[in-house]
C-alpha cells in the first residue's frame, strides 16, 4: 500500500475534490476499479473533518434484507453452480462455502485443482464483504492472494471467510479453506482478498 504523504499533491488534491463533489456512481466507480490503488490513497484524506469520508457516512445504510440479496447475488453465478458449491454459514460479515470433489473438479494427482481452492476462497471473501455493503451497491475483486499450505485431497472444501475491515470503498478479507469430511478436516489454504463496493450499480447481469 502506498504510504499517505503529510500534504496530498496537487493531482490528489484534484482528485480529491473530484471525488468531494459526488461525480455519478459510474464515473466514480470506472475510476476507482481501474486505479484501485487510489482508493488505498484516497480514503485516509476522505475520512478528514468535513469531507464525504466522515463516520456517518462511513457505514452503508442498513440493510435489512441483507441474506436475501446475498443469497441471490450467489444464486445468479453459473460457475458456483458448475461446482455444485453452496452456502454453509452466513452472518454479517462472515461467510462460508462448501463444494465435493468430482474427478471434473481435480487435476492430475487427483486433489481439487488449486483454481477450484482459489474460487472457494475467492467468492467466499466476496460475500462475507457485501453483506456488509449497502442494498443498491454491487461488488467486484480487486486483488486477492492465495497461499496453498497442503494438498487439498479430501471429500469437501469448505471456504470459510471473515470480514477484516470494512471501508467506505474498499473492504479486506481473510479465509480458511478446509479439506476433508465435516469433522475430519485439515486446512489446505489460506487467503487475503480485497474487494470494492460499487455504489449505485445493480448487480443484476448486464
Amino acid at each position: 500500500m502506498r504510504s499517505l504523504p503529510s500534504e496530498p499533491t496537487r493531482i490528489e488534491r484534484a482528485l480529491l475534490l473530484w471525488l468531494e463533489h459526488e461525480p455519478p456512481a459510474a464515473d466514480r466507480n470506472a475510476l476507482l476499479s481501474a486505479h484501485p490503488d487510489l482508493c488505498d490513497l484516497l480514503e485516509p484524506m476522505l475520512a478528514g473533518p468535513g469531507r464525504i469520508g466522515d463516520a456517518d457516512r462511513m457505514q452503508p445504510t442498513p440493510d435489512p434484507d441483507w441474506s436475501i440479496r446475498v443469497r441471490d447475488s450467489f444464486a445468479r453465478q453459473p460457475f458456483m453452480a458448475l461446482l455444485s458449491a453452496s452456502i454453509a454459514r452466513l452472518e454479517p460479515g462472515v461467510c462460508e462455502l462448501v463444494a465435493p470433489f468430482r474427478k471434473e473438479l481435480g487435476q492430475q494427482h487427483g486433489f481439487f485443482h488449486a483454481g477450484v481452492v482459489g474460487t472457494l476462497a475467492d467468492d467466499a471473501c466476496g460475500y462475507a464483504a457485501y453483506s456488509l455493503m449497502a442494498a443498491t451497491s454491487s461488488i467486484l475483486t480487486v486483488e486477492y492472494k492465495l497461499n496453498l499450505l497442503a494438498p487439498a485431497q479430501g471429500p469437501r472444501l469448505r471456504a470459510l471467510a471473515t470480514v477484516v475491515r470494512s471501508g467506505r470503498t474498499l473492504t479486506v478479507c481473510r479465509a480458511d479453506v478446509f479439506v476433508g469430511e465435516p469433522g475430519n478436516e485439515r486446512i489446505c489454504a489460506a487467503a487475503q482478498a480485497t474487494l470494492i463496493q460499487l455504489a449505485d450499480t445493480s448487480d443484476q447481469p448486464r
